[in-house]
C-alpha cells in the first residue's frame, strides 16, 4: 500500500508538471503561479512527513 507521504510528494509533482506545461504554453494566471507554490509545499511535507514516519520507526 502506498504511504501518505508518497501520496503527497506524487501529487505536489504532478500539479507542478502539469502548471509548468501550461506556464510553457502562455496560459498565464495569478492561479497557476500559486498552485505551482502549493506544488513546492506539498513536496516539502511529503518529505517531511516521511523522514518523521522514519525517526519515529527507527526507536
Amino acid at each position: 500500500m502506498i504511504n501518505k507521504s508518497f501520496a503527497v510528494i506524487m501529487f505536489g509533482l504532478l500539479l507542478m508538471i502539469l502548471l509548468s506545461v501550461l506556464i510553457y504554453f502562455e496560459m498565464r494566471s495569478p492561479i497557476i503561479y500559486i498552485l505551482l507554490a502549493v506544488g513546492f509545499i506539498l513536496i516539502g511535507v511529503g518529505i517531511l512527513m516521511g523522514f518523521i514516519k522514519m525517526v519515529s520507526e527507527g526507536k
